[in-house]
């Protein structure tokens, strides 16, 4: 009988790890089919987040080149009107230093007088197309190229004079030449045609101002 017991234990043993066994391979193999399909989801995953992430870098390349192609753009169409503006503004000029009141007849009357005096040019009303201050300038607006040129020429007959004679140029240009004047001093930076010039310290040659960049 004890012998039927022991014999009965030993087969419920084997039996026992004979299930544990089958247990543990179940386990093992699920847990390995779950590792593969966790690896292979991971996998995907990575692949489609790699995949978005270059559509980003491919947008974000084509957005670059956008912006840097509409900032040239923009850069050019500011410059041509900014040369526009200086070419529209080219029979204009602005006198610093002439007392007149605010009122236009006064003030025309004035620069005539100025003109014809001090200048010696002959001129009439019929040359002025307006005249009217501008802070404490005058801007006077002539006709015709031609006579804005004759009395901007005439400037050599004021070397003892309080009034000063400059071409109308844009906001841009007259910070420039304000700058360049700054560095270059009053005789190394003028403006000529609109355009703004500077005569090097080094070798006394004359240069073209575009930017501060060319200062």
């Amino acid at each position: 009988m004890t012998r039927g017991r022991q014999l009965s234990q030993t087969n419920h043993d084997e039996a026992a790890d004979s299930i544990d066994a089958i247990a543990n391979k179940v386990c093992e193999k699920f847990a390995s089919v779950m590792e593969a399909k966790i690896d292979k989801k991971l996998n995907s995953l990575e692949c489609s987040i790699n995949e978005k992430f270059s559509e980003l870098q491919s947008t974000m390349s084509s957005l670059k080149k956008t912006v840097s192609s509409n900032s040239h753009t923009i850069d050019k169409l500011e410059t041509q009107t900014e040369r526009q503006i200086q070419y529209n503004q080219r029979s204009s000029l602005r006198f610093l230093g002439l007392e007149a009141t605010n009122g236009t007849e006064d003030i025309v009357r004035t620069v005539l007088n100025f003109l014809q005096q001090d200048l010696k040019i002959k001129c009439d009303q019929r040359d002025l197309d307006s005249a009217y201050r501008v802070g404490r300038a005058i801007r006077v607006q002539f006709i015709s190229n031609l006579m804005c040129n004759q009395v901007f020429n005439a400037r050599k007959l004021m070397r003892n004079s309080k009034v000063s004679i400059f071409e109308d140029l844009t906001k841009k240009n007259y910070d420039l030449l304000k700058k360049a004047k700054e560095i270059y001093g009053i005789k190394g930076a003028w403006s000529l045609g609109g355009k703004v010039f500077i005569r090097s310290k080094d070798d006394n040659t004359k240069k073209l101002v575009l930017s501060e960049n060319d200062l």
